[in-house]
């Protein structure tokens, strides 16, 4: 958060001006060539209200600790720019880094379809989930499948999602 004050110059004290500065930062990303937004696939956040956030975001730039409403209305706010830019949102879905213990791939469903518009890739096949992604995917025309570190992660779930 300071290093968006210090950058844009002055104080951020509500919402508004936080995704006002945000939209700045990434103006100026975008100018400078990025083409596209990370995101990990979690658990769906809850629907974004604006208004609760506005009330609860000094919470959130306090103590450091992001609030699930004003990461919603944070979220939101960025797959929209998305959309309006063009951009892609990469998501990492997949792969040795997550733990299968608490994900669970169905959880893109809400991300996607929720702003159809914004176009998604889906990194690393979803690896392990390699079937409910392709399937996912079939169903949302705003995702492609990404295989980029796949054979690593598994060469025979690579092969069997590409014949299936």
């Amino acid at each position: 958060m300071k290093h968006l004050e210090e950058k844009f110059g002055g104080p951020i004290h509500d919402l508004d001006t936080y995704l006002e500065i945000l939209t700045r930062f990434l103006s100026g990303l975008r100018e400078s060539g990025f083409a596209a937004f990370k995101y990990y696939a979690t658990k769906p956040r809850l629907v974004p209200d604006y208004d609760a956030a506005r009330k609860v975001f000094m919470e959130f730039v306090d103590p450091g600790q992001p609030h699930p409403i004003v990461e919603a209305v944070i979220l939101d706010h960025v797959f929209k720019k998305a959309a309006e830019w063009d951009w892609t949102v990469s998501v990492h879905c997949g792969g040795a880094y997550m733990d299968t213990r608490t994900y669970d791939t169905r959880y893109i469903i809400y991300t996607v379809s929720r702003y159809p518009e914004t176009r998604f890739d889906l990194f690393h096949l979803c690896v392990p989930f390699t079937r409910e992604i392709i399937y996912i995917a079939k169903m949302y025309a705003n995702t492609t499948l990404n295989l980029c570190w796949c054979p690593v992660l598994s060469e025979s779930m690579t092969r069997t999602a590409i014949n299936e």
